[in-house]
């Protein structure tokens, strides 16, 4: 009898403890996870430079060959400010400026590069 109940003691005090350690596995997850975000937003904005090789109307997006001859793949969205020969341009007119050079400023991000500004110089 002595033995069954330290056995059953001994049980509760293991579960217990699993339990309390998965408890915690998951708060770390969620803190850790809230921490990569915060991180991803605090990156600053790069700047490429390169050759306009394809620009996709259907997902709006935008590849871009560096002078190294590396393709990049850019996300354009809302925000994205576009600008041709110094004027304001909409996304539909890159299409006509594929082999032309650009310079783009962008956001590194878990989803992809997200395009702050286009800027085809020629």
């Amino acid at each position: 009898m002595k033995k069954s109940v330290m056995f059953l003691i001994l049980s509760l005090v293991l579960f217990g403890g699993a339990r309390m350690a998965r408890a915690e596995k998951k708060a770390s997850t969620q803190s850790h996870a809230s921490s990569v975000q915060t991180n991803w937003n605090s990156f600053k904005p790069e700047t490429l430079s390169g050759t306009i090789s394809i620009v996709g109307s259907k997902n709006k997006d935008i590849f871009v060959t560096s002078s190294d001859g590396i393709p990049y793949h850019f996300v354009v969205n809302k925000q994205t400010k576009i600008e041709i020969g110094g004027a304001s341009a909409s996304f539909e007119k890159l299409a006509d400026k594929t082999g032309s050079q650009v310079a783009i400023t962008f956001v590194a991000r878990p989803q992809g590069n997200f395009a702050k500004s286009i800027t085809v110089t020629s």
